[in-house]
């Protein structure tokens, strides 16, 4: 699950830099600074507050439903906790703007518009018509994306999300494989949730829809938090990667970051062969060799009391965290 305030990138993958990006890039950089948290020791203090607080209700107070048609009712983190014991969630989607954790709190994605509803899988890059996901992530002004049943997207080209979105796939199992990812560049308040992501690999670029009426020249694409180590303006992103299932064909270090600051917890990374790809830039459970390198000031932690820390749990629980988030490898 993905929450997103402000994520200004270089122009990375962008081949023809005109008038629309320049102006996205502006945008962009006027919220990074309105966004940023010069603090990121309190955001983590909050998150770690209210995970405890969340998990410690639910267990004492229980309120699990049953199994039903519409799929488990189980909390097993306080994103979960947002709607799954909530027997009319889907009358209830837009709660989920209140569980957006660390950095990402009070973003608020597609909360302020109208429900847009996605019929169809086919992809084309340049040209989406009306139902499917390009078309609906495209679009001006905010949107909550859902679907109408379960399918299996594979991308033309990268995906690129605009401002103000929630893409939210409770209730369907939705999945974008064999084809390249989403693009989240130049924009603020982007919701992701539930959406399977696998088995993506790079493409070449070319003509593709980014903004309602936009056609832009793309370059090849790949993933990573931060364009470059040359760009200083990322040096103020601050992104929270929670509850999430790394797997297979990952073929470098995980998450791929340049300058980001990153609260990281309750991942699940499983590492491939190579050892140049073991490395992770975050915590969580590692599997196959997967490591973490030692960074950051050693004596930290002497700066708060007792009541300040969050009791560690073994990293054997993370499957449990991420239950829902993807699948099994």
């Amino acid at each position: 699950m993905l929450f997103i305030v402000v994520i200004p990138t270089l122009e990375a993958h962008i081949a023809e830099y005109d008038e629309y990006w320049r102006a996205r890039e502006l945008e962009a950089i006027e919220n990074l600074y309105k966004a940023y948290r010069p603090n990121p020791e309190k955001v983590v203090r909050h998150y770690n507050d209210h995970f405890s607080r969340t998990m410690l209700e639910f267990f004492i107070t229980k309120s699990v439903l049953a199994k039903s048609k519409k799929g488990p009712y189980e909390v097993t983190n306080p994103v979960d906790s947002c709607w799954r014991c909530d027997s009319d969630w889907e009358k209830n989607r837009k709660n989920l703007v209140n569980c957006a954790p660390g950095f990402a709190h009070g973003t608020t994605g597609g909360k302020g518009g109208e429900f847009y509803v996605a019929t169809d899988p086919i992809d084309n890059a340049a040209g989406c018509k009306p139902g499917t996901l390009r078309h609906a992530v495209t679009q001006t002004g905010p949107l909550w994306i859902t679907f109408k049943r379960s399918m299996t997207i594979k991308l033309e080209q990268e995906l690129i999300v605009t401002s103000d979105k929630s893409i939210d796939v409770k209730g369907t199992n939705m999945e974008i494989r064999n084809a390249t990812g989403i693009t989240v560049q130049f924009v603020k308040n982007v919701i992701i949730h539930g959406l399977h992501i696998h088995q993506i690999i790079p493409t070449k670029g070319g003509k593709i829809k980014d903004g309602e009426k936009h056609l832009g020249l793309r370059s090849a694409s790949d993933v990573m938090f931060g364009a470059s180590d040359s760009y200083n303006a990322d040096e103020k992103m601050q992104v929270t990667i929670a509850l999430n299932h790394f797997g297979k064909g990952l073929v470098e270090r995980m998450p791929s970051i340049s300058h980001p600051t990153i609260i990281s917890q309750g991942n699940r990374y499983s590492a491939p062969g190579t050892f140049v790809a073991k490395e992770v830039t975050c915590r969580g459970l590692f599997e196959n060799s997967g490591f973490l390198p030692p960074s950051g000031n050693s004596s930290a932690s002497k700066q708060f009391g007792a009541d300040k820390m969050m009791h560690f749990k073994p990293n054997q629980l993370v499957p449990k965290l991420i239950k829902y988030a993807g699948h099994p490898c």
